[in-house]
């Protein structure tokens, strides 16, 4: 099972998604919403990453593929990003990147359709693990 990970301002949404007859699908298994609400909490960020840990191991997770954010310009990304980004990639051995643009032209093709049950917020998340399932 992969886990894409998209993440923005505070939180990181998990998708877990597998392949069905040949092609990608979100799994049954749920949807996670990580935040970390403290950024200059030590033990909050403890929590987010055995949180983050948690869910890897429980829903047996053997890739990780984190949406790459914006590094500069009026859209980069802020600080805390980065330290979810880093607490994500503690929590598990196996983790890729993807750029946002990949994921946009993955999304055009027949295999990258988003299926029914993809939530609006959940979409970058399952592109970057469809995308990775596919590769």
């Amino acid at each position: 099972m992969i886990c894409g990970v998209d993440i923005r301002a505070n939180e990181a949404v998990l998708v877990i998604v597998t392949e069905s007859e040949g092609l990608p699908q979100i799994t049954d298994k749920p949807v996670k919403k990580l935040a970390l609400s403290q950024e200059h909490s030590a033990p909050q960020m403890r929590q987010f990453m055995a949180a983050a840990e948690s869910f890897f191991k429980e829903n047996g997770v053997e890739q990780v593929v984190i949406k790459e954010r914006t590094g500069g310009g009026l859209t980069a990304a802020s600080g805390i990003t980065y330290k979810i980004e880093a607490l994500i990639q503690l929590s598990h051995a196996n983790v890729t990147f993807v750029h946002g643009n990949t994921l946009r032209a993955f999304g055009k093709t027949n295999v990258g359709a988003i299926p029914q049950g993809v939530l609006k917020y959940q979409t970058d998340a399952y592109l970057a693990a469809a995308w990775k399932l596919v590769k």
